[in-house]
């Protein structure tokens, strides 16, 4: 971004301040200056009157010109500019003028004596307006014959260039970059900004506004503009053009013209589309008019990638956020006076209610580390252009339309700071005072660390996947995956165009990867999160064990079997403190139709355990494969709190019951949790075996324990009757 020091000078008194106090503002402000430097005609290079011009009597190209410079006798330069007329005003080097390449001096054309140079921009360090001589006019000054061109604001001035993140897009203008020097510095603006009307629900639901002008006539575009055009590298041929483009480089509001599809214009709820007009309203034919835009620059790169919109040069400005208040434009436009009957044609806008953010004064300062008074924190912030609505300690702040890169209240902070400066904030001691972190994030982070070192300890290795995935193939194994609006825009690679539905398929890809080189056994387990078609997440632990249970040894003759249910459960339920399994029916292109069971821990179902399908199997080249997936939100994670233990004896009985065959422990279980006793410290199976009469016998073992006496045959004998009765009546079960 280009600015000169009297360009801004027009939006803000500035006048005061040197070119290095700007830089160190800029660069306090978050602006950082690329490059600064002050420019000026040379002395000697004055204001001309060309009273007469003669064709030279011995070269057609050259012609001979009478120069009025304010002195006693009229200066005759010979010049081979055929467009210097008699009555124009030009840049006249004098002789003794050292201009930057080379110095003047008299000397002779073809027989004619010649006392000095008509100049071009270009030839007194400025860059080159137009072709050949400049043709001096009003809109510089006063146009007084011998006057240095120094004197000429236009002609000695400051540029800056700033090096702005795409963030700013706010700053892409001369009014921008003055409305970020007024708060920074502490001075007004020089006229007062009207506000624009929120409309809402003409067309679409987002922010956008559009202004289409019927015009007559195009005068010429003066000097001052096109030297500041020059200046920032925007000058163009065509006078409209530069019209439009240094009222959107003052203002920041997207100018340019297109050409009129009929009488009437109309709007549709996809406003953004394809031809003259890249955003707004598509017009190929027909009379040409003015169309002044603001869209929400979210909306507008979202619609261009999706699209694959044609874009033209404004997009670099419109979709980094451009000036919503076209009014701005509009005023400045018709005051330039170039332009003759500008008129508004059509108008469509659809500005929605403002964002809000709500902080304190106290939560300013103490994230600052200052403390900064309230009326400088409001003054920044109005002079910002954010709408304040302050309540005692509270602050209600309406962002407005130009700064979409401010949501929350940190942003809000950020940008106060940024104006008191950091160098301005007083040092102080560090005051660290540990506080308490027994939150969310704390106990999630203390699971996930218990959860790997279990885990570790059991021989698993952790692996860390990529978020993204190949659409395709998560298709292919029945996972949907985001689709419509929810897809992702820019992808690295076609084979990472999706986030993933979930972790198997790359740990599958890993384990066979590993087999590849080698390996006969590969446990992994990774922490991590998956999404579903609408992007929501979940964090998941997920265990895989491939291939076989342990190492060769002599213990199993160099013979190990593979991973079974059994052990791998046993291993799951250990990482994750224990729980037990149901078996269920499932219908899944990964799972095992009939050693498939979900995990329940503290009576919640917290995930799933299969063995890979064989098929899949099949595919990815591996041996016995078993997987487990658990959602961390599910896990309990609370910390162990010491209980008192009784100081008597543990009493253990044995109940044998007789079973029908292929009859579901977990029935019993749930009978005997539903008889209540504070002896029972636990209870587990312990033998079974097959009757002759086809049935079984499984005998559990019970301990107990009171807090309060040494338990006595009674106690026990009630207890256990308790649970025989219950297991008789609700399952026809009985002692064997």
């Amino acid at each position: 971004m280009i600015i000169t020091k009297n360009w801004l000078n027009e939006w803000l008194d500035i006048e005061n301040y040197s070119l290095e106090e700007l830089s160190k503002t800029f660069n306090r402000i978050g602006l950082e200056v690329d490059r600064a430097f002050q420019f000026q005609a040379p002395k000697g290079v004055v204001v001309g009157n060309v009273k007469t011009v003669e064709n030279h009597p011995d070269a057609d190209k050259l012609q001979i010109c009478q120069i009025d410079i304010g002195e006693s006798e009229l200066l005759q330069i010979v010049t081979n500019d055929k467009n210097v007329g008699a009555g124009d005003f030009v840049p006249v080097a004098t002789v003794g003028t050292q201009l930057p390449t080379f110095k003047i001096k008299k000397g002779k054309l073809r027989g004619e004596m010649s006392f000095g140079m008509l100049c071009s921009t270009e030839e007194f360090g400025i860059p080159r307006v137009g072709e050949g001589v400049v043709i001096l006019d009003s809109s510089i000054g006063d146009l007084k014959v011998g006057k240095e061109l120094s004197e000429f604001a236009i002609f000695n001035d400051s540029l800056i260039e700033l090096e702005l993140t795409a963030n700013r897009g706010d700053c892409l203008s001369i009014y921008g970059i003055a409305r970020d020097i007024s708060s920074a510095l502490n001075i007004k603006l020089k006229s007062e900004i009207s506000n624009i009307d929120e409309v809402q629900g003409e067309f679409s639901d987002f922010d956008y506004s559009l202004k289409y002008l019927n015009f007559d006539k195009v005068e010429k575009a003066n000097l001052k503009i096109r030297t500041r055009l020059a200046i920032i590298e925007k000058l163009k041929k065509d006078d409209l053009d530069n019209i439009l483009k240094y009222t959107s480089h003052s203002t920041g509001a997207i100018l340019k013209s297109v050409k009129n599809a009929g009488e009437d214009l109309q709007i549709s709820d996809d406003i953004l589309v394809s031809g003259n007009s890249q955003i707004g309203i598509s017009a190929e034919n027909g009379s040409e008019i003015i169309e002044i835009s603001y869209i929400n620059p979210d909306v507008i790169s979202k619609n261009v990638y999706q699209n694959k919109l044609k874009t033209d040069e404004s997009y670099y400005n419109s979709s980094r956020g451009s000036e919503p208040n076209l009014n701005l434009a509009f005023e400045f436009l018709s005051d330039l006076n170039l332009i003759q009957g500008v008129s508004t044609k059509s108008t469509f806008q659809n500005i929605l209610p403002k964002r809000e953010v709500q902080i304190t004064f106290s939560e300013i300062n103490n994230f600052i580390g200052a403390d900064i008074k309230q009326e400088k924190v409001t003054d920044i912030l109005e002079k910002l252009g954010f709408a304040l609505n302050i309540s005692s300690e509270n602050i209600e702040i309406q962002i407005p339309k130009y700064r979409h890169d401010i949501i929350n209240k940190q942003d809000i902070i950020e940008e106060i700071l940024r104006m008191v400066g950091i160098d301005n904030i007083p040092a102080k001691p560090l005051i660290f005072s540990e506080k308490r972190k027994d939150n969310r994030t704390a106990e999630n982070i203390k699971l996930k660390t218990h959860l790997r070192n279990r885990a570790i300890s059991l021989g698993f290795f952790e692996t860390l996947l990529y978020l993204f995935g190949e659409e395709k193939k998560f298709q292919k194994f029945g996972f949907q995956t985001s689709s419509g609006d929810k897809k992702l825009l820019n992808p690295i690679v076609d084979t990472m165009d999706t986030l993933r539905p979930t972790m198997v398929i790359g740990l599958l890809e890993a384990v066979e990867r590993n087999l590849n080189f080698g390996k006969k056994r590969v446990p992994l387990f990774e922490i991590g999160k998956v999404f579903d078609e609408n992007l929501d997440e979940t964090e998941l632990l997920t265990v895989l064990f491939s291939g076989e249970v342990e190492s060769d040894s002599i213990q199993n003759s160099g013979k190990p079997k593979d991973i079974d249910f059994l052990e791998f459960s046993n291993k799951v339920l250990s990482i994750i403190g224990g729980g037990n399994l149901e078996q269920i029916e499932t219908d899944s292109t990964l799972m095992h139709p009939y050693q498939t069971a979900k995990i329940i821990k503290d009576g919640v179902e917290i995930g799933i355990i299969y063995k890979l399908r064989i098929d899949i199997q099949a595919k990815f080249n591996l041996p016995t494969t078993f997987i487990a997936e658990i959602e961390l939100d599910k896990l309990a994670n609370t910390l162990q709190t010491a209980k008192p233990y009784s100081k008597f004896q543990t009493s253990s009985r044995d109940l044998s019951l007789v079973i029908p065959a292929k009859f579901e422990y977990r029935k019993i279980e749930e009978i005997i949790n539903l008889v209540k006793n504070d002896f029972v410290q636990r209870f587990y199976p312990v033998d079974i075996f097959q009757l002759e009469n086809g049935q079984q016998s499984l005998t559990i073992r019970f301990a107990l324990q009171s807090m309060e006496k040494t338990l006595e045959d009674n106690d026990i004998e009630l207890f256990i009757n308790s649970v025989l009765d219950k297991l008789s009546s609700e399952l026809s079960i009985n002692l064997r």
